[in-house]
């Protein structure tokens, strides 16, 4: 759990940076001194953090929740505090009511149906790099998506990846849960076995959507002196929705890689949103 919650530093982060914000709206009315409303505003940013290590830690996949709350909690503030008599007038009931539709609008917008709605001009790219004893032939068992075992793969996920028209070119399908499925077309573009491997993908989706769903995906593997593998991964999404790309900013996506893949091959317990995932396959297949 403490890893899970580590990994989750960027969106804890930020949420309690904005919720400190928004505490020195609060709080900054009538005489006070600075220092007490300084006060005021870290104590409540840290009472929201610890409620959020326990929500996000209790109920993961609800864990971008906590930074549209920090964002628009500043601006419900610092709008009561540019126009008093309205919210006055709209009573605690109403104000309670105007921070819901605000804040459904916000999380439709970015990480809703409504993305879809959104200019997609946002590019994404994500890297790791660990060390682990594995050998490097392990570790392309496992990292390396193979047509003729897609079960080893790391993912969990990989249901089928079968030979497509053209040289090099497959059509995978990954598990979604339930009897849903994402489909990609890939070609592979380098294959050095227990070296390199490269594929570009493309999402079988709609022509205004493929570029949410096209782009690289590269591995790179060096043995180390003591027979492990020192493993790099970069992922780009070529252009994307503004809140898919916010997404997987928050959720330090490239670092959840890095550690699932890690758990995998180590045969620990896999501390990333990945396994989330995986459970939810399992249980909803």
């Amino acid at each position: 759990m403490v890893k899970f919650l580590l990994l989750q530093y960027r969106r804890l982060g930020f949420g309690t940076f904005f919720l400190f914000l928004s505490g020195l709206v609060l709080f900054s009315d009538g005489d006070k001194p600075i220092w007490l409303i300084l006060t005021m505003a870290v104590a409540f940013a840290l009472i929201m953090l610890v409620l959020a290590i326990i929500g996000i830690g209790i109920f993961p996949r609800y864990r971008t929740v906590y930074e549209m709350l920090g964002v628009i909690f500043l601006v419900v503030s610092a709008v009561d505090t540019a126009f008093p008599i309205v919210f006055d007038a709209l009573g605690s009931s109403g104000q309670i009511i105007v921070f819901m539709i605000v804040f459904a609008a916000a999380e439709h917008f970015f990480y809703g149906a409504g993305q879809h709605k959104l200019p997609a001009p946002s590019r994404w790219s994500g890297r790791t790099e660990f060390i682990t004893s594995s050998t490097p032939a392990e570790v392309w068992d496992r990292l390396v998506p193979n047509p003729d075992a897609p079960e080893k793969h790391y993912s969990g996920s990989l249901k089928e990846m079968t030979p497509d028209e053209g040289e090099n070119t497959y059509r995978v399908m990954w598990r979604a849960g339930g009897s849903n499925f994402t489909v990609q077309d890939i070609e592979i573009t380098e294959n050095e076995p227990k070296r390199r491997f490269s594929y570009r993908f493309g999402g079988l989706v709609s022509e205004a959507n493929v570029p949410m769903n096209s782009g690289n995906w590269d591995l790179e593997l060096e043995e180390t002196e003591s027979g492990g593998t020192r493993i790099t991964i970069v992922e780009t999404i070529e252009k994307t929705r503004i809140g898919f790309a916010l997404f997987l900013w928050f959720d330090n996506w490239a670092a959840q890689v890095g550690e699932s893949a890690a758990a995998i091959l180590a045969q620990r317990k896999d501390r990333s949103v990945f396994a989330i995932i995986r459970r939810y396959i399992v249980e909803t297949t």
